[in-house]
Parts: structure tokens; C-alpha cells; sequence
């Protein structure tokens, strides 16, 4: 073997290869055995066979080295045998006992076996990464192209035409989400045209929820204290009522999503990420696509079928758009399980801030009724620290999220109050004993 082997050290004087032979350790390998390179062995030459690092999908065959990524830091790397292989194996001890001249060689090969390794880390990286760009590529094109489908469909558009529309008032106030310049006043003046959104309004502020100790009978006052974030999800909310009847399916979605904006209107106003206003709406009406079918399956069973099959966040994309909806709320709809199949460089800031906001908030929720594993997130890491909200989306972030909602428990809207006092009569909940 040794006669054999010299010509993968022919840099070194046989005398040399000699004593290193004396001092190594040689490693005969069935297929699927396996040898660690680690801060005690810390360098290898393949005498024969083949060797694979799955984790760094490495490749080294008779004549090649192998060592650890000092560049990396890495502490440990696993080889294992493809074919029968024999390698020598270079242990601290060995190392100690070599001569000067042996460890200077070791040194370079080393650095070489680095210098290439990461070569190829690097290049399998980026066929790695184009093949991702390619497979983004192809979703946003097929998200396009079904949504121009579903737009022309003369049966989407029958669906479209049958379902009511919002109140006038509420398509007002959604064009005005964006404008900075809208006051309080303005809206006051919007609310005073419509006797019985003003009547709501009164109601609302004046409910025991809000515990005045006197009533407020001036709507500009109540539009002042109930602030712009409150009275968009009332109002939305009370759009949403007139539209789809509160029973069954439709009154569980509607709480689900009720919860979820609440969700979502805090961590926007906690982290100062994303719109809030925007992304709270969106949140009530995120699964209008899933009430939409439900609501047709149930009325019509030729519909069954075709609908159950439907993309519900592009056929919500296409009701709000009949419904003269702002850009930036049918754009979320529409691309809100964005971190489900696309990384978040793939799309402008605006909409990533308030993709990672909306899917945090709805992430959380499942988390708390058990429907969510924190392991299969997807990109959704990648989104919160694109986002600046934290660098992981772990349990950490979860309970101190959920704990500060706790805090605002008994001030909240009453169907938020009955959702967090049913989580946390849960003694064994985890997100609630983190804090």
C-alpha cells in the first residue's frame, strides 16, 4: 500500500512519508461507513474508493485530501464512504510527533482542499440559487397568468356579479387608507351623510366596551377617540356583516380574521413595520376567497367542483377588485402566501413589510390553536429579517409577541377578550409559561 500510496506524497522525502505512515492511522471503509474530520483528526489523503460530505455535497477520490473549513469555523465534517475506500487518517497526537517539514505540507494541502471545497460550495450554491429564481419565476408568472384567467372567466365573473356589494360609504373610506392628508374631520363630515354608519359609530364608542364615564354625541369627537386604525376595522367589520350572514362557516371565518387583524395591528404598531391600517383591513378580508366558495358549494351543488378547485386568494383578488379596493390591500390578498414559495427579494419593500406582518400575525394565530409547526416556515425567516422584525421566527418570538397581546386583553373588543381568555385557560400552553 505504502508503495502504492507514494505518489499521492511525492512532494514529501520518502523518509518523511515513512514516518508519517509510522504515525497516521489507516481507515479501511465499507460502503456507507463514515469518518469525521474534527479538531482531533484533523487531516485525511484517500488512498483509494470515494468519500462524500453530504452536508457541504463534497466529493473526494484516491489522491484528494480532506480538512476542516478553517474559513468556516466549522468544527466538524463528515465523510462518507461511497465505495470501499481506504484513507489515512492525521490525529492531533500524530501531529504533535511530525516534523516540521510534514506539518508544512499538511498545512497547504490543507488550504487547498479549503480553497477548492469552497470553490464548489460556492458554485453549487449558485446553481442552487438560480434554480430557485427559476422556480419564483415561474410561480409569480402562473399566479399572472391564472389570475388574467379567472378575470376573463365568464363563470368567475357570474360569481363576481351575484355577490352584494360593500356600502358605498366603506369604498370611500378604503380609497382614503393611503392618503396622509385625511382628517379627522373629513371623515367625520363622510360618516355624518350616512345615518346609519352614524348611528353605529355613537353606539360603539358608547358601549360599555369603551366604559365612558359621559357619552359622546358629536361624531368628529368620536372619530377623534376612537382613532383612524379602530374605526377602518368597525367599519369594515360592519361592511362584512351586510354582506355575508353571522352563522356557522361564515361567523367562525369572520372571527378567526377578527383576531388575526387584531394580531396583525399590533406587531405593526409594536415594530413601526408595514401599514397598519392596511394591514389590519387586509386581515378581515383575507379569506374572502374561502367564504366565497363555501357560500356557492352550499348554494349551488354545479358549482362544487369548478369552485372548490379555485385559487381562493386570486378569486378574492378579483372580487375586491370589483369592489374598487386599493392596490395595496389586493396586492396582499393576492400575494399573501408569498413566504410559502418565494423569497422576499422577489418583491417590493412595501409589500414584503406588510406580507411578513399579515403572515406573522395569521402564523401566530395557528400557532396558539395547535395548526402551526414552527419548523415548516418556509421563507418566513428570510422575511422577518428583511423586514427588520427579528432574525428568526422561532417560540421566542412567538410568546413575547403573545404576551404582550395578553397586556392589552382586557381592553380589547370583546371577540378578541373571548379568544385570548379560551387560550389561556390553557395551563400547559408553552408561549404563555415562556414569560
Amino acid at each position: 500500500m505504502l508503495k502504492t500510496a507514494k505518489k499521492y506524497f511525492k512532494e514529501l522525502e520518502e523518509v518523511y512519508i515513512y514516518e508519517l505512515f509510522n504515525l497516521a492511522k489507516i481507515e479501511h471503509l465499507k460502503i456507507g461507513q463514515s469518518v469525521t474530520v474534527n479538531d482531533n483528526i484533523l487531516f485525511g489523503v484517500i488512498l483509494s474508493g470515494q468519500l462524500k460530505s453530504k452536508k457541504y455535497n463534497i466529493s473526494v477520490s484516491a489522491g484528494d485530501y480532506m480538512g476542516l473549513f478553517l474559513l468556516n469555523n466549522e468544527k466538524r465534517i463528515e465523510f462518507t464512504a461511497k465505495e470501499n475506500s481506504t484513507c489515512i487518517i492525521i490525529d492531533q497526537k500524530a501531529i504533535d510527533l511530525l516534523p516540521k517539514e510534514v506539518l508544512i505540507w499538511i498545512t497547504k494541502k490543507n488550504f487547498i482542499f479549503m480553497k477548492e471545497s469552497l470553490y464548489k460550495q460556492s458554485f453549487e450554491a449558485q446553481r442552487l440559487s438560480e434554480k430557485i429564481k427559476s422556480l419564483e419565476k415561474i410561480f409569480l408568472q402562473s399566479q399572472i397568468k391564472k389570475f388574467n384567467a379567472y378575470k376573463s372567466s365568464q363563470i368567475v365573473q357570474h360569481i363576481v356579479d351575484n355577490i352584494p356589494k360593500l356600502p358605498s360609504f366603506t369604498n370611500i373610506l378604503l380609497n382614503k387608507i393611503t392618503d396622509d392628508t385625511l382628517k379627522a374631520s373629513d371623515i367625520a363630515d363622510y360618516i355624518k351623510t350616512d345615518p346609519s354608519l352614524a348611528a353605529l359609530i355613537l353606539k360603539t364608542v358608547n358601549s360599555a366596551y369603551y366604559g365612558l364615564k359621559q357619552k359622546i354625541l358629536d361624531i368628529h369627537k368620536a372619530v377623534l377617540y376612537l382613532g383612524m386604525n379602530s374605526l377602518y376595522q368597525l367599519i369594515m367589520n360592519d361592511a362584512l356583516k351586510a354582506v355575508f350572514p353571522q352563522q356557522g362557516f361564515f361567523k367562525e371565518i369572520h372571527q378567526k380574521s377578527a383576531v388575526i387583524s387584531f394580531f396583525a395591528s399590533h406587531i405593526s404598531e409594536k415594530t413601526k413595520k408595514g401599514n397598519q391600517i392596511v394591514v389590519s383591513t387586509t386581515s378581515l378580508f383575507k379569506y374572502l376567497g374561502n367564504v366565497v366558495s363555501y357560500a356557492l358549494e352550499n348554494k349551488n351543488q354545479k358549482f362544487d367542483v369548478i369552485v372548490r378547485d379555485m385559487n381562493k386568494e386570486i378569486l378574492a383578488t378579483i372580487l375586491l377588485n370589483s369592489w374598487n379596493f386599493p392596490q395595496q390591500i389586493t396586492d396582499l390578498v393576492m400575494w399573501q402566501k408569498a413566504p410559502l414559495q418565494i423569497q422576499p427579494s422577489s418583491l417590493s419593500i412595501e409589500l414584503r413589510n406588510n406580507i411578513t406582518i399579515l403572515y406573522l400575525a395569521e402564523s401566530i394565530y395557528n400557532v396558539l390553536i395547535n395548526k402551526f409547526d414552527l419548523s415548516q416556515n418556509n421563507y418566513i425567516n428570510k422575511y422577518t429579517q428583511y423586514s427588520g422584525l427579528a432574525k428568526k421566527f422561532d417560540k421566542n418570538l412567538v410568546a413575547s409577541i403573545v404576551n404582550e397581546i395578553i397586556t392589552k386583553t382586557n381592553s380589547a373588543p370583546p371577540i378578541i377578550k373571548q379568544f385570548m381568555e379560551k387560550i389561556m385557560e390553557d395551563k400547559h400552553n408553552e408561549y404563555l409559561l415562556s414569560n
